[in-house]
């Protein structure tokens, strides 16, 4: 695969990998690549399974053996979308025999390749690796080139292009014409720093090119691939002379071995090496400057009317035919946000066009919003609608005024300002159809928008699963009705979670199985994964804990972590109750020090992540009452270190007995708040806020809180001496939980919960139910190891998935005292391409978008003064 700027969309990226592959399996990926012009693709990672697993399976069955492959991924330095990084990370890492990875790239690999080096499965060739010694210019210049140069002229060449082979081509091309005795002269006169060098010698190369030859080369280099008929295009005068058309000019100049490669077995697609399509794009620019935007303009045209509007977007911008580009920016719109994975391929596009050109285009405005706001860009939001509002005026349509208002409807919930979120919810649902029509996607997609809002808003923010479970199987019927399983799986997950806060778990099962039954037919269809599955094996994982199935618990959380993680642009909430989930999965198998590893885990994720509201509740709580569990685990007493520094978090998050309960997470901090009192033998003020949390759970029918905090609220009542009191609040608990099977909200109390459960067995207060509860008890103690405090401390690392490597370091530090890109290319002796890898990859890892964030965040870390 020889990859350009262009493969930077996944899918197409995709396209071409498959193609790539397709010389050694003739039908690898065609379900794949077929399920993505589906109504709900798959994600790009999850697509490589099913290649992956094909020629794993032709292996297996000795269809491929005594054979080696090699797919060589040329200029992968081009590639800077995340997505193809993911994706190619993930391909590596389940590799099967016999296919190997050849990558090709001025930049080092964004990827992790510390396991595969420790394994000795990697060799890695760098600059010095790749420059020709004397002996091997001497092979290629004189056997190859066939220049019969003396010793003394090949020593000459090989010290002053220091063994760069592109050099090297380019002055073999320009003595090929020479007669012998020019050779000498011509090599004598080779000296100056590089840049002298590729100038004399493209000026040497280009001067020797047949008549047409080198204007062909300079003007069609604005072009990253290029056939026989775009080339035309783009030099309209050539159809009109008696010049050779332009096929024939890419067949001589392939001959002539003139850095152009072709893309295809049919020569039709031809691209020029990058190094040497930079080259004639810096002479194109002093030769005929004035004539570049009109080149990318005809580009556009042809791309166009070619049904090609990825590529015609690009010119019609390098042309700053800025309107244009947002007819054709329009055009695309309905297709990247059907592929939700896509986002950041159109708010690339949007914010290349000018302000005045989106604010005077409503549509344009408004798309802009909606990816800013999933895009979690949220300060930008309002200030983009205002301006479209504040332009349009009166001439904005109604759909698009629906559409302002539903934006800002998602904008209030991820705010969490609930009452805000329902109103405006509310005040678009009833200015639309109560059926939707089918003809009109605009309010069918509305209408799914709206009602996902507002079962979120009662769900997370207001804690009503009562209203939560409407408007969720609302949301699965008018999903199901429109096909596209992302968002059936995501109203059916949503659904089952309002189920389990009523304490229905036999329900909320019922809706998971189901919904993975709906991902097993899909995934068969299409021969790989389904991303949004993860949103139903985390789900589901986490009800199988409570019910004490950890084995299958285990299974299901470790399938959504792993979905979670390939997909984590559309995942990271889901990835971050994936961590919650699976710390309570360690707990409950007894492994502390893994629980605490799962949060950490959670702590790395964006901090836009781990605001956002979730079912698992907030990632401090659940810290702390991590914390909290290693303060009480010892035999005798309580650590009262530990104590005082979850009492610390406590402080510092402003909890209070009487604090109201308005969200989900209020109430997981209320319960928290409750166990430190038990901890420290406060019981009255324990069975005070107990009380409090119980009548509001009560009132919204959270059936499934109400019976943790009665089992907390007995344990209270025993701990003040009230042994019969604590047994009527332990029998309500019962009772609710024996239908659905609850057992962990009892187990993990340990075993002061025990002694009470023993007592009701005597008095036989749901005898059998309370039995098997006993028997589960765990018989050894949690297995606590302590880690070190740097890694544990009770305050999250925000945004900071991992360390910055050293020559990162460097260029922050650069950074932080105003060196521009050229600057610190100089400075480093790097290139400024590799300069902008860099920064993307700094920018990435401090969850940050720009310089000033970065050294704001960096001198926070300490990476800098």
């Amino acid at each position: 695969m020889s990859l350009d700027e262009g493969d930077n969309d996944p899918a197409q990226f995709l396209r071409y990998l498959f193609a790539a592959l397709q010389r050694i399996i003739p039908e690898i990926g065609e379900t794949t690549l077929a399920s993505l012009q589906s109504p709900q693709p798959p994600t790009m990672v999850t697509a490589l399974t099913p290649a992956v697993n094909e020629i794993a399976t032709l292996t297996e069955a000795g269809a491929l053996d005594n054979c080696c492959y090699m797919l060589v991924l040329d200029d992968y330095h081009v590639i800077q979308e995340q997505v193809v990084h993911d994706m190619m990370q993930f391909f590596l890492d389940h590799l099967p025999l016999p296919l190997h990875l050849a990558i090709c790239s001025r930049a080092d690999l964004p990827w992790s390749l510390s396991r595969i080096r420790a394994n000795d499965q990697i060799m890695e060739l760098r600059s010095n690796d790749l420059r020709f010694t004397l002996e091997e210019t001497s092979e290629f210049l004189n056997r190859v080139m066939a220049l019969d140069l003396t010793a003394a002229d090949l020593a000459a060449l090989e010290e002053r292009t220091e063994g760069w082979i592109a050099g090297l081509q380019l002055a073999a091309l320009s003595m090929q014409a020479m007669d012998e005795g020019y050779r000498h002269d011509f090599v004598s006169a080779f000296t100056g720093s590089s840049r002298y060098i590729v100038d004399y010698l493209l000026d040497e190369v280009l001067a020797r090119r047949p008549e047409g030859t080198k204007d062909f080369l300079l003007q069609t280099s604005i072009l990253d691939r290029m056939c026989g008929p775009l080339c035309d295009a783009i030099l309209a005068h050539r159809t009109a002379s008696d010049l050779p058309p332009s096929q024939a000019i890419l067949e001589q100049l392939e001959q002539a071995n003139l850095f152009l490669v072709p893309l295809d077995d049919k020569r039709i697609w031809y691209r020029y090496h990058h190094l040497f399509g930079d080259l004639l794009r810096v002479r194109l620019k002093q030769s005929f400057d004035d004539l570049v935007p009109e080149l990318h303009r005809r580009a556009s045209l042809w791309y166009e009317q070619e049904d090609m509007l990825s590529e015609a977007i690009s010119h019609s911008l390098a042309a700053k035919d800025f309107d244009i580009a947002a007819r054709q920016i329009g055009q695309t719109m309905t297709e990247l946000t059907g592929r939700g994975e896509f986002f950041t391929t159109h708010l690339g596009r949007l914010e290349a066009l000018p302000d005045e050109i989106i604010r005077a285009q409503p549509h344009l405005g408004v798309s802009y919003a909606w990816v800013l706001q999933i895009t979690l860009r949220l300060d930008a939001v309002e200030p983009m609608l205002q301006a479209v509002e504040r332009i349009a005026g009166d001439k904005l349509s109604d759909d698009l005024k629906l559409q302002v208002v539903t934006i800002r409807a998602a904008l209030a919930r991820q705010r969490r300002d609930v009452d805000q979120a329902i109103e405006l919810s509310s005040q678009v649902l009833a200015a639309l159809p109560e059926n939707p029509n089918d003809d009109n996607p605009f309010q069918r997609a509305t209408r799914t928008g709206l009602v996902f809002n507002l079962g979120s808003s009662e769900l997370l923010l207001r804690g009503n699963p009562i209203g939560a479970e409407q408007w969720f199987s609302e949301a699965r019927a008018i999903t199901e009705a429109a096909g596209g399983l992302t968002l059936i799986l995501g109203a059916m997950s949503n659904l089952a979670q309002a189920q389990l806060m009523r304490g229905k778990l036999n329900k909320a099962a019922a809706t998971y199985r189901r919904a993975l039954q709906l991902v097993r037919e899909f995934e068969s269809q299409i021969g790989g994964s389904m991303p949004a599955a993860a949103y139903v094996h985390v789900g589901l994982g986490d009800l199988l804990r409570e019910q004490n199935e950890l084995d299958e618990a285990a299974l299901h959380l470790a399938r959504g972590i792993e979905l979670g993680r390939r997909w984590h642009q559309g995942m990271g909430d889901t990835l971050c109750d994936s961590y919650i989930f699976e710390s309570r999965l360690k707990q409950a198998q007894g492994d502390l020090s893994g629980a605490l590893e799962a949060i950490w885990q959670a702590e790395q994720l964006p901090l836009v992540y781990q605001d956002v509201p979730r079912f698992g509740g907030p990632v401090d709580a659940r810290r702390a009452e991590l914390h909290l569990a290693q303060a009480v685990s010892h035999a005798n007493s309580p650590d009262l270190s530990r104590l005082a520094a979850v009492e610390e978090w406590v402080e510092t998050a402003g909890l209070g007995v009487e604090d109201p309960i308005v969200s989900l997470d209020d109430e997981i901090r209320g319960i928290l708040y409750a166990r430190i009192m038990l901890a420290k033998d406060d019981y009255d003020q324990a069975s005070r806020l107990l009380s409090y949390l119980l009548q509001s759970a009560e009132g919204k029918g959270r059936a499934g809180p109400v019976i943790k905090i009665l089992v907390l609220q007995s344990l209270a009542e025993k701990g003040h001496g009230d042994t019969a009191q604590a047994l009527l609040s332990l029998e309500k608990a019962l009772s609710l939980a024996e239908p659905e099977g609850y057992a962990r909200v009892f187990l993990d109390e340990g075993q002061p919960l025990a002694q009470l459960l023993d007592q009701a067995v005597k008095l036989v207060i749901a005898p059998e139910y309370s039995s098997r509860l006993l028997a589960q008890f765990p018989t050894e103690e949690l297995r606590i190891t302590n880690p070190p405090e740097t890694r544990y401390d009770r305050s999250p690392v925000p945004g900071f998935i991992e360390p910055l490597s050293a020559r990162e370091l460097e260029v922050m530090q650069l950074i932080a005292v105003g060196a521009t890109n050229a600057e610190i290319g100089q400075r480093l002796h790097i290139a400024v391409g590799t300069v902008k890898n860099h920064i993307k990859n700094i920018y990435s890892k401090l969850d940050v978008h720009n310089r000033a964030q970065a050294i704001a965040r960096s001198r926070e870390f300490g990476l800098i003064e």
